[in-house]
């Protein structure tokens, strides 16, 4: 018996990726891989984002910070995540579409 919950993934991932791949069509390998890269430049931004306000939060954890910016700052770190997580999906459908993950230089945080 097939598992519906692993046949309701694939169909959702189908359905995110087609618009995805439909956007990769027709580029080069050479614009295939620049656009890689830059998705995932992009996707490690949200990422150093998402750290930083994780870092924020935690801080305003341990002062007397009023509840009510606690709170904003715990949304806004989730929603931030939520970045993180949806990009993800973006970084892997085109890795997917290139057949491997192109050389990315390490950026230096500031």
């Amino acid at each position: 018996m097939p598992n519906l919950l692993s046949e309701t993934i694939a169909e959702l991932n189908l359905d995110l990726t087609r618009p995805i791949l439909g956007l990769l069509q027709g580029l080069t390998a050479s614009e295939l891989e620049q656009t890689a890269i830059e998705v995932i430049l992009v996707h490690r931004r949200h990422v150093d984002e998402a750290e930083t306000l994780f870092e924020k939060v935690e801080e305003a954890k341990t002062q007397a910070v009023d509840p009510t910016e606690l709170a904003m700052l715990r949304r806004t770190y989730r929603v931030s995540m939520m970045r993180v997580h949806s990009f993800r999906f973006v970084v892997s459908a085109v890795v997917d579409a290139l057949g491997y993950v192109p050389q990315v230089e390490p950026q230096v945080r500031s």
